[in-house]
């Protein structure tokens, strides 16, 4: 059973569920960028030029992933504990407020429940994580919660970890090549697209009419890994339709490259939407699309530009989705140009993350909900994934609030 510090951090998680004052001044809105979210190895990434139709979806699959509960403990806090358990979080740098936040946050929740913690940022330099982890296991800290700047260079540090009997949780990023990984924690990129997906199939609703729908596909940059896992995501989803007649691709592009936006940049997605748009004569009056498919928000930012250069109407829009929520998509989703955003609940995940080292240091279960996906190289590691969720004019305030992207005064001001 978990002790009393995980009652208190129980305790500390609902009353944060209301907001951040416990927190004070030291929380800025969390800005969760899509670098954070790269794949991870144990998935297959290595299809490159496969037709969207065509891709085996089978070789790219999404686990059954459970959500874990943590049953209430039926006692309070232990005020005889005499020894001070301490925690080491080694984040890559602290000049991207991403990871500052997500530190002081779990900082701030292992302290609530009186553990010492040792946070360090690393600056983006290797060998300065290297030295920093190093200090923390000689200084005889019980558990790492790393991410690494390099998910290979890690391998005899923690092998010293491994000698001295502290469990490794990998944050965000897979450690590679390391037994002493016990456990990781990732946000679920798979369901991005899925969700992107299931959005266009319910509002349109392709399932209860005879009609048929165009539909166009922009992804990020070729060389991005995780444009395997979100074309298979995405087209786990659709494929059926396409292959049915239900979904009209007009322009013929569904082949990885051709739907691919270099560098992401959201000029590059206006200029080829903007193509797309004369080509196919796709007009308010003539060629109807009914729905974009954007993997990401500076692709779905230049796809919103492409049709208001167009003239394009509020009701005319198709069915445009995004992934991000920075302030623009926020506007563009305000506006009526973007249709939903795709994120991921930051407070919920590290809160998780602190229920598995507190599950570590009471010698308890930690839980998990992926036993199969994520190997290292040295074998399975046992990994809580998170899900993302869908965004809208309807909800955004509560969600992007409640996960520290922005506050009510930063929100109210787009209104």
């Amino acid at each position: 059973m978990l002790i009393s510090n995980c009652k208190v951090l129980k305790c500390l998680i609902v009353a944060s569920a209301i907001g951040i004052v416990l927190i004070g001044c030291v929380y800025q809105p969390i800005e969760v960028i899509p670098e954070l979210h790269s794949s991870s190895p144990g998935i297959n990434t290595t299809t490159t030029t496969s037709s969207l139709q065509d891709l085996p979806i089978t070789s790219i699959e999404d686990p059954v992933h459970s959500t874990p509960e943590y049953s209430e403990p039926d006692f309070t806090k232990d005020t005889t504990k005499t020894t001070i358990k301490s925690i080491g979080i080694s984040l890559p740098t602290n000049t991207l407020k991403t990871w500052v936040d997500y530190g002081e946050f779990l900082k701030h929740l292992f302290e609530e429940v009186n553990y010492e913690v040792n946070l360090q940022f690393a600056g983006n330099d290797v060998s300065k994580q290297l030295s920093q982890i190093t200090s923390m296991i000689l200084d005889g800290c019980d558990v790492l919660v790393i991410t690494a700047i390099d998910g290979e260079s890690l391998t005899d540090v923690l092998a010293l970890a491994k000698d001295k009997g502290i469990p490794v949780i990998a944050l965000i990023r897979l450690i590679m090549n390391s037994d002493a990984v016990t456990y990781y924690a990732q946000y679920n990129t798979w369901k991005v697209s899925e969700l992107q997906a299931e959005y266009i199939i319910e509002t349109l609703d392709i399932d209860n009419t005879e009609s048929s729908f165009n539909i166009e596909f922009f992804t990020g940059d070729a060389g991005d890994s995780n444009l395997n896992i979100y074309i298979g995501s995405a087209m786990s989803k659709l494929k059926p339709y396409l292959e049915s007649g239900k979904l009209i691709c007009p322009s013929g592009q569904t082949e990885y490259i051709s739907i691919a936006t270099t560098g992401m940049y959201p000029e590059k997605a206006q200029e080829r939407m903007t193509e797309l748009i004369v080509a196919n004569k796709y007009s308010t009056n003539g060629i109807r699309l009914d729905a974009v498919l954007c993997s990401a928000h500076s692709v779905s930012q230049g796809v919103v530009s492409a049709f208001v250069n167009a003239e394009y109407s509020i009701k005319d829009f198709p069915i445009i989705t995004g992934w991000y929520s920075d302030l623009q998509d926020i506007e563009n989703l305000l506006a009526g140009y973007l249709s939903m955003i795709v994120t991921f609940p930051a407070r919920s995940f590290l809160e998780h993350v602190a229920k598995m080292v507190v599950a570590l240091l009471d010698d308890e279960e930690v839980l998990v909900n992926d036993m199969y996906t994520y190997d290292n190289n040295t074998g399975i590691i046992p990994t809580y994934i998170c899900d993302p969720v869908v965004v809208t004019k309807e909800n955004y305030h509560e969600i992007l609030i409640d996960n520290f992207y922005y506050t009510a005064e930063e929100l109210d001001a787009l209104e």
